[in-house]
C-alpha cells in the first residue's frame, strides 16, 4: 500500500496530482491522509477508490473532506476528533451524491449533511447518535 497526503497546494480538487504530496491521485491501494490546516481542504469532485482514508487523525489540525461523488474505502475510514465530513448541497436537482462505502468506519469528528432526505444505510454497528 501506498501513502498519499493531502497538501492542497494548488486548489480544492481531490483529482489534481499537484495536491497530493507524492503528485498521484489517490487510487485503490493507497492509504489517503487528510491531516493538514490548509486553506484548500479537498473536494471530492470524482468517484474515487482507495484503501483507506484517516481525516485529522492527528488531533491537530481541523481537516475537511467534501463529498461531491461516491467515495469507496476498501479498509477503513476514520474520522478524528478535529475532522469532518460534509457535502455540497444540492439545490433544486439532485447534483451531488455524497456515498461513502467501507469496510468499517470511526467516528470522532463530525459529518455534516444537509439535506431534506437523507437514507443512512449500515451494516452491523452501534448505536448511530
Amino acid at each position: 500500500m501506498n501513502q498519499r497526503s493531502w497538501t492542497g497546494a494548488v486548489n480544492t480538487s481531490w483529482s489534481n496530482s499537484a495536491n497530493w504530496s507524492t503528485f498521484v491521485v489517490p487510487g485503490p491501494n493507497d492509504d489517503v491522509i487528510i491531516d493538514i490546516n490548509s486553506a484548500n481542504q479537498p473536494i471530492l469532485d470524482t468517484t474515487a477508490t482507495i484503501n483507506s482514508l484517516v481525516i485529522a487523525g492527528s488531533g491537530v489540525y481541523g481537516s475537511t473532506l467534501t463529498m461531491q461523488n461516491p467515495l469507496t474505502a476498501n479498509s477503513f475510514i476514520t474520522v478524528g476528533q478535529k475532522g469532518v465530513i460534509t457535502h455540497t448541497a444540492n439545490a433544486t436537482t439532485e447534483l451531488y451524491k455524497a456515498n461513502i462505502t467501507a469496510s468499517s468506519m470511526t467516528i470522532t469528528g463530525m459529518i455534516y449533511t444537509t439535506a431534506m432526505d437523507i437514507p443512512l444505510t449500515t451494516g452491523r454497528v452501534g448505536p448511530l447518535i
